[in-house]
């Protein structure tokens, strides 16, 4: 016997099944269709009964053996019909019942969340909220919550979603999935299938067979296989809700971080996602994260010195941090030296090119201005004149 006929005998059970028991959601449902095309066109081959098209879902084994059948024929007819068929074989082996459920243990658990920053500060107030939305027990049933994270770049964003991922990772057993969208310009945005197909293969999905080429298909299998499971989903730097909204996981029991340079209304009024937007530290934080930062063999400042440079980054963790960095790698760089840099820089008095606390021109470019010329870019035209103050020196709030 053909054990082709055999293989196809089974993606024709599975497929009938799940379509008559709801099974498989919107994916099923694209499966069984294809399956009843596939049928009519088995019936309109040469040699076939005239006017013979199977147009019903195949209930009895004896139908479904002579589904299978028209199926190989089909497949034999032709290469394209033969790929056409292994294609929908290789779909249909989706809906079959997993070995093993999601939360079972041996289950793939993907762990990418990246390693949290050793200097972070501050933002208790971000962990006690998210932790409140969890805990709200009038939250909609049936979807994960949806936390997102906005403000300029520079700001603090990733940091504080990855530190809050790696705080409550214990209560989201099935695993932390984590992609860096790279939405500060839409040149750079990844497309949600270039992420769909990252998280399907840490999922183990691409051990049963290929990962579906469109969106779509991935998009429905990926809440196929985070259906019932507790996970933590970042979604870092997005451009916009379109790029987010095929990325969210169809299980009520998850959470889902994202963060974004732009408010996203579309994620706020269809998913209910809950919005939080970062601030500046305080002067008291930007000090300790300073001096976290630039660590303890830097010589010791007065404190009025030191509180001087934390102000003038604007509490900016992002400038914060750049700015201790330099203090911890330029032995000869001074706090009143860092301290005069930065206010002349506020003042407009700075040479232009010459990096905060420096007078090499030739040093490397300050990465807060790098990340506040790319927001600058993505303005509209009449922006930029309402926004030359923010942009007249890196760590303006």
């Amino acid at each position: 016997m053909d054990p082709l006929i055999d293989l196809v005998f089974s993606a024709v059970g599975t497929v009938a099944s799940g379509a008559l028991s709801g099974a498989g959601g919107e994916m099923g449902r694209r499966i069984s269709e294809r399956l009843h095309g596939l049928l009519g066109r088995a019936g309109s081959q040469p040699g076939a009964p005239s006017g013979r098209q199977v147009l019903v879902l195949p209930v009895t084994e004896h139908e479904r053996r002579a589904a299978a059948s028209q199926l190989v024929e089909l497949a034999y007819s032709s290469p394209e019909f033969a790929r056409e068929v292994r294609e929908w074989v290789r779909e249909a082996s989706w809906l079959a019942p997993r070995p093993l459920p999601a939360v079972a243990p041996g289950a793939s658990r993907p762990q990418m969340l990246p390693p949290a920053t050793a200097a972070f500060t501050d933002r208790e107030d971000v962990l006690a909220w998210i932790k409140g939305l969890l805990e709200d027990a009038g939250r909609a049933p049936g979807a994960p919550v949806v936390a997102t994270l906005t403000g300029p770049g520079g700001i603090g964003k990733t940091a504080t979603a990855v530190r809050c991922a790696h705080e409550l990772r214990e209560a989201f057993p099935d695993g932390v999935l984590f992609a860096d969208l790279a939405g500060a310009s839409a040149g750079t945005a990844l497309t949600p299938s270039d992420v769909l197909v990252r998280f399907l293969e840490s999922l183990g999905a691409g051990t049963t067979g290929t990962i579906p080429g469109d969106e779509a298909r991935q998009r429905d299998l990926f809440r196929d296989c985070t259906a019932g499971r507790r996970m933590i989903v970042v979604l870092d730097n997005a451009l916009d809700d379109a790029q987010v909204l095929p990325l969210l996981p169809a299980s009520p029991g998850s959470l889902v971080l994202v963060t974004s340079r732009h408010r996203l209304g579309r994620l706020v009024a269809e998913h209910g996602a809950h919005p939080f937007t970062l601030r500046p530290l305080s002067t008291a934080d930007s000090v300790l994260l300073l001096r976290r930062v630039s660590g303890p063999s830097r010589s010791a400042a007065p404190e009025e010195v030191v509180r001087a440079v934390a102000e003038g980054t604007g509490g900016i963790p992002l400038a914060v941090c750049t700015t201790g960095a330099g203090l911890a790698v330029r032995e000869h760089l001074s706090w009143d030296r860092v301290a005069r840099g930065l206010s002349d820089r506020i003042n407009g008095t700075r040479q232009p090119g010459v990096p905060m606390g420096d007078t090499d021109p030739h040093a490397p470019a300050d990465p807060v201005r790098h990340a506040q010329d790319v927001s600058y870019g993505e303005l509209t035209p009449n922006a930029p004149r309402s926004t030359a103050r923010w942009r007249s020196g890196p760590g303006r709030p």
